[in-house]
């Protein structure tokens, strides 16, 4: 068995174990906000969220018939998703009308959000207002991110577009719609440097492309973990992930390092063999990617370490009663429907697995994502909204896993066919 298949093969047992360890977790333990909620008012969430998806469908093929331009059909579909954003968050800032809400003092260890709504909260003097504000545009452009990056893993644009919906109906992100959060901004980059990091993967799977751009965009990439470090993250999760992809990437292209004639020439004939046998060895692009993204979150990392004395977002600990707690009081505001979604993503891996579909190395890194997501949330200080990033990861996986099934599917028949002719 391959390297890279042992590797994936490890992944997915990884993040399917500890999807069962949060399942079991929410079903031991009892919640207090959604008991709040009666099946009338979720059966109605259901239908909506379905009813949004489907109006989002008709408005498609009723602009596919009107009109020509791909891009303006598109950018009607994108209006949709923005009227379908402030909708619901509007609507959610009138029902927690009445909640008080924290007005943060700007600094550093909030979060440089903390500044951002300082400002908005002087211009409209309403910290549920700026709050909300903040919320709805964030939102949006996390939106536009996922439809982007499904549209990369999946290329369907119905499935990206229920993954967007899904999101803006994600009861986390309406039920703290007028809070400060600050890893919403977190959720920002990241998605940027996953969006970022499925790019570079085209580029890359291209054999002998002769081109640079992959190495610019993960000087992108590298800049997107340094803003997400100095929001709050980890430099060990971006390293982690770029790694942990390259080691279990397959059918990348390789690279060379060139020393050039001007610089052997003056070399002894001991260093100059060295330089040869150096020239001559391959090495996957995706190495140098992470090589970069390496260097620029650790010179991040050292910057602000020098410069400020934030202590750490991070509490380790190997007691397994206290990570149970941190799990249950991350995910509390809505155990059902974390529930629903991890069993349908465990559910849909095992078909794949049973029906032998192929595993693409965009999933793996998804997949990846949501291990480290889900370590940082268990072992993170301020468990109130670190799900922020978790539950686009559980939706993301949930519709490439359904992709996965129904491609492969026609992939074999195809290959059937092939062989049959």
């Amino acid at each position: 068995m391959k390297r890279s298949r042992i590797i994936c093969s490890i992944i997915t047992i990884t993040y399917m174990l500890l999807l069962i360890y949060i399942a079991i977790c929410l079903l031991r333990n009892s919640m207090t906000v959604k008991s709040e909620l009666s099946i009338g008012i979720k059966v109605l969430y259901v239908l909506v969220v379905v009813g949004s998806v489907s109006v989002y469908m008709w408005l498609k093929k009723r602009l596919n018939r009107k009109i020509t331009s791909v891009k303006i059909s598109m950018l009607y579909r994108y209006m949709y998703l923005a009227v379908l954003t402030l909708v619901t968050r509007v609507g959610m800032v009138y029902m927690f009308a009445k909640r008080d809400v924290e007005i943060i003092s700007p600094s550093f260890g909030k979060g440089l959000g903390s500044y951002i709504f300082s400002l908005i909260n002087r211009i409209v003097d309403n910290p549920s207002f700026a709050n909300a504000i903040i919320n709805t545009t964030i939102t949006y452009v996390v939106v536009i991110l996922i439809k982007k990056i499904l549209e990369n893993i999946t290329k369907s644009d119905f499935l990206s577009a229920t993954a967007a919906t899904l999101y803006i109906f994600l009861p986390q992100s309406l039920y703290f719609v007028v809070e400060y959060n600050r890893y919403n901004y977190n959720l920002l980059f990241v998605l940027l440097g996953l969006y970022i990091m499925l790019n570079i993967i085209d580029l890359v799977k291209q054999y002998k492309l002769k081109t640079n751009k992959y190495i610019y965009m993960s000087v992108v990439l590298g800049i997107m973990a340094g803003i997400d470090i100095i929001l709050g993250g980890s430099w060990l999760f971006w390293v982690l992930l770029v790694l942990i992809l390259t080691a279990s990437a397959t059918y990348i292209d390789i690279a060379h390092i060139s020393f050039g004639e001007e610089i052997k020439k003056n070399m002894s004939f001991n260093i100059k063999r060295l330089l040869y046998k150096i020239e001559q060895t391959n090495f996957s692009k995706l190495l140098n990617t992470f090589l970069i993204v390496l260097l620029i979150t650790a010179l991040v990392s050292t910057i602000i370490d020098l410069f400020t004395t934030t202590p750490t977002n991070y509490a380790f600990t190997t007691n397994i009663s206290e990570l149970v707690n941190r799990t249950v009081e991350s995910l509390n505001t809505s155990r059902n429907y974390y529930i629903v979604l991890i069993i349908l993503v465990v559910l849909l891996e095992i078909m794949g697995v049973i029906l032998k579909r192929n595993l693409d190395i965009k999933m793996v890194a998804v997949k990846i994502l949501n291990i480290l997501v889900i370590i940082s949330m268990v072992l993170s200080k301020d468990t109130t909204y670190t799900a922020t990033i978790f539950d686009v990861t559980l939706i993301l996986l949930l519709v490439s896993n359904m992709c996965n099934i129904y491609y492969n599917r026609e992939e074999k028949i195809k290959l059937l066919k092939d062989r049959n002719d």
